[in-house]
């Protein structure tokens, strides 16, 4: 759930958001272009390896993925896959958050993950992952707060209300249309960005 934002964070606007974009190496837009569609497939791929949709596996892979690295939320997706198929008891041993493993195990089982996954950032990862050319979801993440208000933050700093969510959500989807793009493939490339800058190789983790 969103937590409210610290009093001292300065404001953000859309301006701040293309700054960042603009820094972005011909590798790098690339590469956030192709982000959710390469992953769509990978997921994709994995799940029809094991029996699942394709909804199945982007639902269980948005559930393990909070707070962990990429690599690891594949590796915990497999996981999770062969554990459902071989019918095995008890829960799978992954590296995410067991009530976020459950939730995986869950959707996998055959819930619909739109009655699972809970919070508009996870939520928006399982759409854009599902479907990214549609324009409506975009995850925020303290990847995309940090470059809204134009500072690096750190984790309990880039906490954001409901209404911050909102609005970094809507400056995305107006940027996104000015640079012409859709708005996840915006984001994405705010976030490859975001890496090199922030000096990190992989995810940045952040909690909110």
């Amino acid at each position: 759930m969103a937590s409210k934002a610290p009093a001292s964070r300065q404001r953000g606007c859309i301006e701040n958001l293309l700054a960042v974009f603009e820094q972005a190496t011909s590798a790098e837009r690339h590469q956030g272009l192709l982000y959710y569609a390469t992953q769509r497939d990978r997921v994709h791929e994995l799940g029809t390896q094991f029996g699942f949709t394709l909804e199945a596996s982007a639902g269980a892979f948005a559930a393990l993925s909070p707070n962990k690295r990429e690599s690891d939320t594949y590796a915990d997706l497999q996981v999770c896959m062969s554990h459902v198929q071989s019918g095995l008891p008890g829960k799978a041993r992954v590296c995410a958050y067991p009530r976020n493993r459950d939730k995986a195990l869950l959707i996998l089982r055959g819930t619909d993950p739109k009655r699972v996954l809970k919070g508009s950032k996870v939520l928006s990862f399982y759409f854009n992952t599902v479907d990214p050319k549609n324009p409506l979801w975009v995850t925020v993440d303290g990847h995309l707060v940090s470059a809204w208000v134009g500072q690096q933050l750190r984790m309990k700093q880039a906490r954001i209300s409901r209404r911050e969510y909102d609005r970094i959500r809507e400056n995305v989807i107006r940027a996104a249309k000015s640079v012409h793009v859709v708005p996840c493939q915006f984001h994405s490339i705010i976030w490859v960005v975001q890496r090199r800058l922030n000096k990190y190789p992989d995810q940045i983790v952040f909690d909110f």
